[in-house]
Order: structure tokens, then sequence, then C-alpha cells
């Protein structure tokens, strides 16, 4: 039926008389019990109706019958996916304030790209959950920015940790993981040069939530190019190490094609190969 949860089914069959009865039990309709949508798991109840009415009345039905009986619903429901969903943008939240107090303070421009990730999640839902969550949301947000911001930025790898615990991340649907660890990123990719401890972060977290390696890698060249990188993480992704002297460098740069130094940077120009 149009705009509810209730499964409606409407027979024509012309009667050859006014009266009409059958003298035995006549199938009319089956309804297998896989095509229906529980709201949630667990011991349900079903209420089938039946009513027979004249062609072009069907408001005022000439008799009606009505069947209950318990069935257990043994999948997730509609409600459950919906309450699964909005713990995983729980947990997306405090992951997205640790990774923003990683660098000891929460920036602003780092809270308007949470904030707006949390409006347009709760945007999708039904429109009767949307205010309970809200201020479900809001207050888990504004709980994990004091926590984040409480405890000293070596900690929060560690605070990281601990929060993983409190979720069941294994009944997760993965598209929703991935919506995490791509938040973190655009967490870390406010400001204008990403810390390398916020990328840390980002990939402790991507590990804790099982994202794949390739997964994470091309989402980070999406979200974070090479020239949002500290000049410290650039070196770092190169392969460069510190009080290397001008020989090394000059060996490393011929084995690297496509990177240039320029002054105290690299610039990476169109390679031949992937390496």
């Amino acid at each position: 039926m149009t705009g509810t949860q209730m499964f409606l089914w409407t027979h024509v069959e012309l009667m050859k008389q006014a009266l009409f009865a059958t003298r035995e039990w006549v199938d009319i309709l089956s309804i297998p019990i896989d095509m229906l949508t529980f709201p949630v798991r667990g011991k349900r109840k079903l209420l089938f109706e039946i009513s027979v009415a004249s062609l072009g009345q069907i408001q005022n039905p000439l008799v009606t019958a009505s069947y209950s009986c318990e069935h257990t619903n043994l999948s997730f429901g509609y409600v459950d996916g919906i309450k699964l969903r909005i713990k995983t943008e729980e947990l997306g939240l405090k992951y997205a304030a640790a990774v923003s107090a990683i660098d000891g303070f929460l920036d602003d421009v780092e809270k308007a790209v949470v904030r707006k990730w949390m409006d347009s999640r709760i945007d999708s839902l039904p429109e009767n959950m949307q205010a309970d969550t809200t201020r479900f949301l809001s207050r888990a947000l504004m709980l994990a920015e004091r926590l984040s911001a409480s405890i000293k930025p070596c900690e929060l790898v560690l605070l990281c940790d601990d929060i993983a615990e409190d979720y069941p991340i294994g009944s997760f649907p993965k598209g929703e993981l991935y919506d995490i660890v791509e938040l973190c990123m655009k967490v870390a990719a406010a400001d204008v040069v990403a810390n390398p401890e916020e990328l840390k972060l980002v990939d402790r977290i991507a590990s804790l939530l099982g994202v794949d390696q390739e997964r994470l890698k091309k989402m980070s060249e999406k979200i974070l190019p090479v020239n949002m990188h500290s000049e410290k993480d650039i070196e770092s992704i190169l392969g460069l190490k510190p009080g290397w002297n001008q020989k090394e460098e000059k060996t490393f740069e011929r084995t690297v094609q496509g990177v240039v130094r320029k002054g105290n940077s690299y610039r990476c120009q169109s390679p031949r190969s992937s390496g």
C-alpha cells in the first residue's frame, strides 16, 4: 500500500450470481514469507485481513474476516537497519573528532566538515526519525569533541582502539565503514596542509574498520592529493631519509622517476611508471 509498510492485494472476479458460496475452502492468494519485510528481528505478529466488496465499492465491503499468528523473523528488519546505520554515524563522529584533535586543538573548519556530514546523513532518514536522531548525534558529537580535547594527542590512538571495542563493527555494512574513513580524510584535508599525525590516525582508523588497503589508497589519492601533504610527510611518502648527502639524494632522484627537487621541496612530474 503506497506510503505504508502494509502489503495490499486486490483481485477482481465477476460472480455469475449475486449470492455466491463455496462448499470447501478455496486458495485465493499465496504469500511467500520471504516477500515480507519486517521492521525488526524477533517475534512478530502477522495480521491477515480479507474483505469482499462489490466492484467500485471497496470502501463498503459486504463481508470481512481477519486472522493473526506469530512469526519469528531471523533477519534484520528495516528499523534495525536504520538503528545500525545511526550507530555507524555515532562511531564516525567519534573518530572524526579524534582526527580533528590530534594536532592539539579542535579547528572550526574541521568541525564544520563533521557537522555537514552529520546533517546530510540525518536528512536522508525518514522524517519521523530526524528530530530524535539529531538530538542523539548532536550530543554524541559534543561528548566526543570534549573527550578528544581533554586527552593528550599521543593518547588518541589508544582512544580509537578502545572505541572500536564498543561497536559491532563486523555487523556494519562495508559502505558505511568507507564513509567513516572518507569523513576522517576530509577532516584531515580541511586545513591547507594535512598533518602527518592526522594521516597516521586515519590509517589506524581504517585498519580498525577493516577497510581494504587498495580502496584506502584510492580514497587518499582523491581526497588528499600530494600537494596537501607537509614537506616532512612528502619525504616520508617518497622514502627520503633525513641526513642524506647530495650524492645519496641524486641517486634517489634517478631511482624515483618523475620526482624533481626544487629548492627545499619536491615536485612530482608525469612519471612513465608507477614506481
